[in-house]
């Protein structure tokens, strides 16, 4: 069926101009005046709770599999206990074990913020820093050394458009790039043309969305620089488009019955 209307609780440039190009009815976080039915379908960009009148229509992305996919403690818990539980990188809430990943010479990424975006709440450990102190977290991932990190866009089991995580041309002094934190603040860009990763970048995305239970989203995958294999780091629910992923998303909703 296709989406009539589109739900945001938050400022989001994805979901105006998902709303421009399919001509969507947005509806208003107070005031609104909708009314839903099973016969509208309506897209849900990245909230958490939703209006029990929204809830009456056929919601894309429902508000209980967001809340579980934007938790990141929740997210790899989800997926650990899955039958998928390798897609992931190793993970902890336990500081002892990020001792001993510390002493075998690893790098450890301490979530200080389950919910956080954009890097927020991210904290970078390594035994060479001097005094080095772990934060209280409530999650630790083991840092996975990567070759490259893409962000892969999934509508309905299927993927829809592949980026990959460029430094922008316009960053000076590259020596100083974090290459472990590929995100807008670090200068990072999302690029699309000649982007040709494993396909088993592609699986492990596709897998993580069915484990999650979403309809839609932009998976984060690193391909691992070491060992060549894919990890998902987390689902955007409310993924950035601009350009030509905005048209690959009209076409697949438009196109498919979700």
């Amino acid at each position: 069926m296709k989406p009539s209307h589109i739900f945001t609780n938050k400022a989001s440039n994805g979901a105006n101009e998902l709303k421009e190009l399919m001509n969507l009815k947005k509806i208003k976080t107070m005031g609104s005046k909708f009314k839903g039915n099973p016969t509208k379908t309506v897209i849900n960009w990245g909230s958490v709770d939703l209006p029990n009148e929204i809830l009456k229509s056929k919601v894309l992305n429902h508000p209980d599999k967001i809340r579980k996919s934007s938790n990141k403690l929740e997210f790899f818990v989800t997926i650990s206990r899955s039958k998928y539980p390798d897609i992931i990188p190793p993970f902890t809430v336990d500081k002892q074990k990020v001792f001993e990943w510390l002493k075998k010479g690893h790098w450890v990424v301490a979530r200080t913020v389950l919910n956080g975006s954009g890097g927020k709440g991210v904290v970078m450990i390594h035994k060479d820093d001097t005094d080095v102190k772990i934060p209280e977290a409530p999650l630790y991932v083991l840092y996975i050394p990567k070759h490259e990190e893409y962000r892969v866009h999934i509508v309905n089991k299927k993927v829809i458009a592949v980026q990959r995580k460029t430094l922008s041309s316009k960053v000076d002094h590259k020596a100083e790039v974090n290459w472990k934190i590929r995100n807008l603040e670090n200068g990072f860009i999302y690029q699309r043309s000649n982007v040709n990763p494993d396909q088993q970048v592609l699986d492990v995305a596709i897998k993580a969305m069915e484990v999650l239970g979403l309809d839609f989203g932009g998976v984060d995958v690193v391909w691992g620089k070491n060992d060549k294999r894919a990890y998902v780091l987390e689902i955007n629910t409310a993924p950035g488009l601009q350009g030509t992923t905005v048209e690959d998303y009209k076409k697949a909703f438009e196109g498919s019955v979700v």
